[in-house]
């Protein structure tokens, strides 16, 4: 289970405050503080991860730098979810979460042409 930060359904909606993020081998599920189903990402379908700083608006409101994670998959059409964390641990809880989505995700090697 991860710290999730805000959830962001799209990069301009409302956050979703206090999510967490449950991993297991197969699908990530993110849930809000009252154990509602936000969004299901199968595994095999992430295309992205990445960890990067927040944008500028959401960085003058805060001391600290803010950053957001953002998830991209297909199933068939493209999904984005972004996960937002600011305050004094931003940068380390988006790294943990960034970290701990990768050990999970096995990218699937490419077919080189014969």
């Amino acid at each position: 289970v991860l710290n999730g930060g805000g959830f962001l359904n799209s990069p301009d909606g409302d956050s979703i405050p206090n999510v967490r993020i449950i991993v297991s081998p197969g699908r990530i599920i993110v849930l809000n503080q009252h154990e509602t189903t936000l969004a299901e990402i199968p595994i095999r379908e992430l295309r992205e991860i990445v960890m990067e700083p927040a944008a500028p608006e959401v960085r003058s409101k805060k001391r600290n730098p803010a950053r957001r994670l953002r998830i991209r998959w297909e199933s068939p059409e493209i999904h984005v979810a972004h996960f937002c964390y600011d305050g004094f641990f931003a940068e380390h809880l988006a790294g943990i979460a960034e970290r701990t989505l990768r050990s999970v995700w096995k990218k699937e090697l490419p077919v080189l042409p014969s």
